[in-house]
């Protein structure tokens, strides 16, 4: 249908560059390339994506929100099949109903256990020995996962639309491939699509800046070339939080400069912003920042518009917690907090001031560093001082790096600041679209200087999504080096890059093995240490060590059994430790994460040539010679 004079009209008042039914050829080139991005690469498992993807089966399968009986996994007789142990007040019955039942406890950092319900057994376990993921609450005698629900949420229509049909196939749901499957396509088809459309709204947005050519750059560079692209292949809600507020921000831009319908955009942002506070609590800092920029005249409708989500929300707390004013983290894992000093948790157990040495390591160090692993981010932040000169949009340049600036500061000031696994500031991932849209007021002006830094930030991000984006390196006890500050380590370099040239760690490794044999030669008197014998036994030592792991043994290092060169995670969403189920070269801990080339070329960086491929030639078919062509909208509706 050709667009009416009606909207001609509409268009020409200002609506034009913002009525969602009119799309170009860009938004739709956008869409497949960043879920198809998203879709090549599965990025195994860990505590976060196990736990919710629990409860996604807990909706599906029992209608209920308690992760009870998908929360601990045995290996099955057949060595294919996963067999899943109830859990009844936090304790489980190994040997079924019959059987003598073991107690569940929470393990402080000296290894004391405290059992978890009121009335435990005799017997008791680790939560985390056992469990697929450590990250859960437990109230009323149920556990839960302890983040907010929105991404679950999100993730249960493709679920159910696989287990409908595999029920049908009579697949059966435990089958470890099978539910590597059914994590894969949920993750892809939930926050791979998700990651999708942020491209899209990002591109929308900065339209509104500059021309089409540089918005695509932009949208393309912030998809690829920051930690956006590894959160698209993990369910986790990061991506998830960021593209709603930027869906709120376009709203709002819309409502405050267009002349028609700001009280439907204003619920529309509104209804955006609900979205991101039921995935993500730290989304509520972006509502009082975007509430600022909307102006009073918007508010009523952005209340109106939030007050579904709120109430969901308050819904699911009273259901799950008793109170629709009890947050997730309030009845959470202790060990997840006790690792921390006391003076890292003033204020709420959780947060203390803000810490200016965690904002340099969360800017610019090699382990955590948002600049370092995204240098084009270090641009756009140099692009949004510079947009703030002009007068015309200096209001939205001070929201970005108040955003920016809000979510930096509680991430310093917060007692797991690191994120856990990773290699990305995870917690700064909700604003940095809004980072991003800095590169509207540098690129015009240094476009090579742009493009050569968006192509550093997209092979260095690759390089960690292809191996592992949930890499220990710097965490926990098997890659971490005694005595090495935080901010030397560097996943980059230690693991992703090595990892994809001889597929071993081995610049981590031959650390880890010195450090292992230093702390062994302490145990000798000093006066033998230089003893011809004992010399010539720490050499042995050494030379076994570095044999074994050569050879992919576990012990006595167990990161040396990652299978790398690619998709190196071997944890699967069935397990929430290294090889707690899936053993050293098994067939499950190999395919507990992998790219789509590894169906022709298993274990092999030329998987990455395959799927470098498939984009490609979408790439060239959307494209075509003609970037500029690309960008005109069509004249359909």
């Amino acid at each position: 249908m050709a667009v009416s004079p009606r909207m001609q009209a509409r268009m020409a008042a200002g609506c034009s560059g913002q009525v969602l039914l009119i799309c170009s050829r860009v938004d739709y080139f956008l869409l497949t390339i960043v879920f198809l991005g998203c879709l090549a690469f599965y990025s195994g498992g860990g505590w976060n994506q196990n736990a919710r993807f629990a409860q996604v089966r807990a909706l599906m399968e029992e209608r209920r929100f308690g992760i009870d009986d998908f929360l601990v996994y045995q290996k099955a007789p057949d060595e294919r099949s996963m067999r899943r142990l109830p859990i009844r007040d936090a304790a489980l019955s190994p040997r079924g109903a019959s059987g003598p039942r073991i107690g569940l406890a929470w393990r402080n950092q000296a290894g004391v256990l405290t059992p978890i319900a009121a009335r435990p057994p005799p017997s008791l376990v680790a939560l985390e020995a056992v469990a697929a993921s450590g990250d859960v609450t437990f109230v009323g005698g149920h556990f839960y996962p302890n983040k907010p629900p929105g991404a679950t949420f999100l993730a249960l229509p493709a679920y159910g639309a696989l287990f409908t049909l595999e029920k049908k196939a009579g697949w059966n749901p435990d089958d470890w491939r099978v539910l590597t499957l059914n994590a894969w396509l949920t993750t892809a088809f939930s926050i791979g699509l998700v990651s999708a459309c942020g491209a899209v709204v990002l591109y929308r947005v900065a339209q509104r800046f500059a021309s089409p050519e540089t918005a695509f750059a932009v949208a393309l560079t912030a998809a690829f070339g920051t930690m956006a692209f590894p959160h698209g292949t993990m369910l986790f809600d990061h991506n998830l939080t960021a593209a709603l507020l930027l869906g709120a921000f376009a709203f709002l831009i819309r409502a405050r400069n267009d002349a028609c319908r700001p009280a439907r955009d204003a619920f529309l942002a509104g209804l955006c912003l609900g979205g991101a506070v039921l995935s993500n609590y730290l989304a509520g800092l972006g509502f009082l920042l975007l509430a600022l920029y909307a102006g009073r005249r918007l508010w009523l409708g952005l209340a109106v518009g939030m007050a579904g989500p709120l109430a969901i929300l308050a819904v699911y707390h009273t259901v799950c917690f008793g109170s629709p004013f009890a947050l997730v983290s309030t009845f959470q894992n202790p060990l997840l907090l006790e690792q921390f000093p006391a003076e890292a948790k003033q204020f709420f157990g959780m947060f203390a001031m803000p810490n200016p040495g965690m904002v340099l390591i969360l800017l610019v160090s090699p382990f955590r560093g948002i600049f370092f692993f995204s240098p084009v981010l270090l641009l756009a932040a140099w692009g949004l001082l510079r947009w703030g000169r002009e007068r015309r949009h200096r209001r939205e340049a001070l929201l970005c790096v108040a955003m920016v600036a809000a979510f930096l500061l509680v991430n310093a000031a917060y007692c797991g600041w690191h994120g856990g696994y990773g290699v990305a500031p995870r917690y700064l991932a909700p604003v940095v679209p809004f980072l991003a849209l800095g590169l509207v007021g540098i690129w015009p002006s240094w476009p090579r200087l742009c493009a050569a830094a968006a192509c550093l930030s997209v092979a260095m991000q690759l390089a960690l999504t292809a191996t592992d984006p949930l890499s220990p390196v710097g965490l926990g006890t098997i890659a971490r080096v005694r005595g090495r500050a935080d901010w030397r380590y560097n996943a980059l370099t230690e693991s992703a890059l090595p990892l994809l040239v001889s597929g071993r760690p081995r610049p981590l490794l031959d650390a880890l093995l010195e450090d292992t044999l230093e702390e062994l030669l302490q145990t000798v008197p000093p006066s033998l240490r230089e003893l011809e014998g004992v010399r010539s036994q720490a050499q042995w030592l050494r030379e076994e060590m570095r044999r074994a792991a050569e050879r992919g043994e576990s012990f006595p290092f167990p990161l040396a059994a990652f299978p790398g060169p690619v998709s190196a995670n071997p944890m699967g969403i069935f397990e929430g430790d290294y090889f707690q189920i899936s053993k050293p070269g098994s067939p499950e801990a190999r395919w507990n994460s992998f790219n789509l080339g590894e169906f022709l070329f298993p274990g092999s960086c030329w998987s990455l040539l395959a799927v470098g491929m498939v984009v490609g030639a979408v790439t060239v078919g959307f494209l075509g010679s003609r970037v500029k062509r690309l960008c005109l909208p069509r004249r359909k509706v």
